[in-house]
């Protein structure tokens, strides 16, 4: 009879400390979830955050890029008035120059 009772005790025990152990495998389980949502979650804005420097900084080098050529057109047609600006022989210069001094 003592024997039948440890018997019964030993399979009480043996299946509470599966219990236990399934516990304390879930409790881990859900630690260690937690832990890679919060890693997944800062990656993720590290990941963004990065994208989004990236996309304004593309942004911005469009924009340098848009002003640029506007200021070589500029100065393409400023270059092209100065060309029609000038006399078309140095004669003209030096008499003109001559007039204005003397």
């Amino acid at each position: 009879m003592f024997l039948a009772f440890s018997n019964s005790l030993m399979i009480h025990e043996v299946k509470t400390n599966k219990i236990t152990t399934l516990m304390e495998i879930c409790t881990v389980c859900v630690c260690l979830w937690e832990f890679l949502l919060e890693e997944v979650r800062n990656n993720l804005l590290f990941i963004l955050s990065q994208f989004f420097l990236l996309f304004a900084c593309f942004f911005l080098k469009k924009e340098m890029l848009f002003r640029r050529t506007c200021k070589l057109v500029e100065f393409e047609n400023a270059t092209k008035a100065l060309e029609k600006a000038k006399p078309k022989n140095q004669e003209a210069v030096s008499y003109a120059g001559e007039g204005y001094l003397g």
